[in-house]
């Protein structure tokens, strides 16, 4: 009896494993090699600085148009985290601007529709806030696609990916950027000299992984 116990346990731990092992890779990790759509770059809402409210970008004024490397980050007005980590990426799109100039691209999805919580958030924050266009994300298209290739299928803002030219996730990033900055960093820096590399061999961007 004692013997068909330890059996019967030996069994449960085998045929849980491959679900601890799953659950221990993170949902970031099911958003690498998503393929992004370009045309949900242009579906998005550009804000407006002098009007203050969402419109639709005018031509040129779309993201993802002219960088190689974008760096796509979804946030909310009411997500805590993502005010605190507005100047972490501020510095950064600053520091990648001059070490990369025209090669890196931060795009900002905002999931804040109301032009007036947006107001309310920018004229508490904004002078904390990266130095470049702000766009919703409409339809909440990129929150859909974040959501389709992560198990639990939800969202927990903030949410930052790094897409290659061909617009695939080389890296993904769900939560708060204040310790991972340095992850963050070394991945643009990564996938800028693997352009670099492949471009003057001729071959197309490889993976980060």
């Amino acid at each position: 009896m004692r013997r068909l116990t330890w059996l019967l346990v030996g069994s449960l731990c085998l045929s849980a494993s491959p679900r601890a092992a799953q659950a221990e890779l993170g949902e970031d990790s099911y958003l690498l090699h998503t393929q992004v759509p370009q045309d949900l770059f242009s579906r998005l809402l550009l804000w407006d600085k002098t009007q203050r409210e969402w419109r639709v970008p005018r031509v040129g004024e779309n993201p993802g148009q002219k960088a190689p490397i974008l760096v796509v980050h979804l946030w909310a007005d009411y997500c805590k985290p993502c005010r605190k980590e507005f100047p972490i990426f501020r510095d950064l799109a600053e520091a990648f601007g001059k070490s990369h100039p025209g090669k890196v691209e931060f795009v900002f999805l905002s999931e804040t529709f109301s032009s007036t919580e947006m107001n309310r958030f920018l004229n508490e924050e904004e002078a904390r806030m990266p130095q470049t266009p702000l766009y919703y994300d409409v339809a909440e298209s990129f929150a859909k696609l974040v959501r389709a290739n992560c198990p639990s299928g939800g969202l927990t803002l903030p949410v930052t990916l790094l897409l290659d030219e061909k617009r695939v996730v080389r890296q993904a990033i769900i939560g708060s950027m204040i310790s991972q900055r340095g992850v963050l960093a070394a991945g643009i820096s990564k996938l800028a000299q693997l352009r670099s590399s492949s471009a003057s061999s001729g071959l197309g961007t490889k993976s980060l992984y």
